[in-house]
């Protein structure tokens, strides 16, 4: 089998924390052909310290640009024919520039992305939490998506530029690789998820940090998905979410609307439509929570319940202000 050179695009803003743990599982692949490339982003702590001790061209932006640039600019600095794109914070398998080699045989396939290992170095709710429900989410996803998900996504190079790129308007990470994505696909190109492509997310999340992320995400997507409609393209937004749990988004208002009117008007109907609707949100994850409790027992899924309904809500509070903000004209 032949062996396509690789760059990796690693962007960094003020990763010092990981960067290192980063950059070593980097170099220590199995592969032969390959460069990296960080492009610090107007860090200001430590990270360049760390990158120079390690074999990698390093771009630096004097001003912070934001990951989609940041990526640009490393792409410009790429001598691969295959670019494979991870962050700060990600730590990449031995074998993972191999996988991407040997699913590039097939000609049809333009880029490869992996997943979240569902093990995670931290141990608090929100971060199991976070991170399985990742990990759960995209090994349900057929092989064929339309999701480019950069903690580990490689693409051919001539594919990325003939689709542009990413879209420097994103100025924050998290949106801007799910539009790319649409973008290659909606070219009528493939995009295959590797399954056994499992990388680890060294992310510590706080409750606030997830209801955080929850929000602008899918208050980012909202925008995506009017952009589209309102376009008038043929290809809608591909949603990773899974159906359960995007229903469960109104379920989980509804319950708490019912819950407000019931203790107001001490209404005994209100109360237990709001009880009834929150045990149907939980059947509806119940294989997210199971999962939990496969993989840290009883105690962790059942205090995951309450954090399920908080990032419910998060996300439906994204999606309204979603829509009012591209209602008053903000479309990224």
């Amino acid at each position: 089998m032949r062996e396509r050179t690789i760059s990796i695009v690693i962007p960094n803003r003020n990763g010092e924390a990981t960067l290192g743990e980063c950059l070593e599982a980097v170099y220590g692949s199995r592969y032969g052909s390959f460069d990296v490339i960080l492009v610090d982003d107007a860090s200001t702590d430590g990270s360049l310290d760390i990158a120079r001790r390690f074999p990698c061209t390093v771009v630096k932006n004097e001003r912070c640009l934001g990951a989609a640039a940041a990526r640009n600019a490393g792409c410009r600095a790429a001598k691969g024919e295959v670019l494979l794109f991870t962050d700060a914070d990600v730590l990449l398998p031995p074998d993972a520039l191999s996988r991407v080699n040997s699913a590039l045989e097939d000609d049809r396939i333009a880029g490869v992305i992996g997943l979240l290992s569902p093990s995670l170095r931290f141990g608090n709710l929100s971060s199991q939490y976070k991170n399985l429900y990742m990990h759960t989410t995209y090994m349900k996803l057929p092989a064929e998506v339309s999701v480019f998900y950069t903690s580990c996504a490689a693409i051919r190079r001539g594919v990325f530029e003939e689709c542009g790129g990413f879209d420097e308007r994103y100025l924050s990470s998290g949106i801007e690789d799910m539009e790319f994505g649409e973008r290659v696909t909606g070219g009528g190109h493939i995009l295959e998820i590797d399954k056994g492509l499992q990388v680890e997310h060294v992310r510590h999340y706080s409750i606030q940090e997830l209801l955080r992320t929850a929000f602008r995400r899918a208050s980012g997507v909202t925008r995506i998905m009017l952009r589209r409609r309102f376009s008038r393209r043929e290809k809608s937004t591909y949603m990773t979410s899974p159906l359960s749990f995007v229903s469960s988004i109104a379920m989980c208002h509804l319950s708490v609307l019912l819950l407000a009117l019931g203790l107001l008007f001490r209404s005994r109907g209100c109360l237990g439509g709001a009880l009834l609707l929150a045990l149907s949100v939980v059947l509806l994850n119940a294989g997210l929570l199971n999962a939990i409790r496969r993989a840290n027992g009883l105690f962790h899924a059942a205090g995951s319940v309450p954090i399920l309904f908080l990032d419910l809500y998060a996300h439906g509070l994204g999606n309204l202000v979603g829509i009012l903000g591209y209602m008053l004209g903000r479309r990224y």
